[in-house]
């Protein structure tokens, strides 16, 4: 299941817009099962510092770092009345690697949650913006964590 969040569900198109545009970022952080907010609860919160500090766990796997998507797209498919966001061209998939992830400290994951940064390397926690949360099911053991983003992009909105 995929989550919006409330602060931001209006403005995702603009925010991944920037981080394509600008020195502004799109990343990618995992979040520990355990503790999990329900997905109406996680929506509420309109800061990833909010997101921590109500009782959701970022993810301390061995190897674990916060990615960045590196070319974020924004796609209007007139065809269809959609738009796309993503990490690559609509139609072409987008994968995320933590390579051997855990093997020292494993973690059962729960969501993924991408974020704006306006400032990479100096954004605190307070001024990153949670945009989306996608569930995932997977423990690290050491092996390469992999996440694929459909080849629609990571969301697709589609007007009324």
């Amino acid at each position: 299941m995929s989550t919006h969040f409330n602060a931001t569900v209006d403005l995702a198109g603009y925010y991944f817009q920037q981080a394509a545009s600008t020195a502004a970022d799109i990343q990618v952080i995992a979040l520990k099962a355990g503790g999990l907010q329900a997905d109406d609860a996680l929506a509420d919160n309109a800061t990833l510092a909010a997101i921590l500090t109500a009782g959701n766990v970022e993810a301390d796997f061995t190897n674990y770092v916060r990615k960045t998507i590196a070319a974020p797209t924004r796609s209007a498919v007139n065809a269809t009345d959609r738009t796309h966001l993503g990490g690559s061209a609509v139609g072409t998939a987008y994968t995320l690697t933590w390579t051997a992830a855990g093997g020292a400290t494993n973690n059962q994951l729960g969501k993924v949650v991408l974020l704006y940064v306006p400032v990479p390397g100096t954004s605190p926690n307070s001024d990153i913006l949670p945009l989306f949360a996608h569930d995932i099911t997977a423990t690290t053991d050491g092996n390469d964590l992999v996440i694929t983003f459909h080849a629609d992009g990571a969301v697709r909105y589609r007007k009324p």
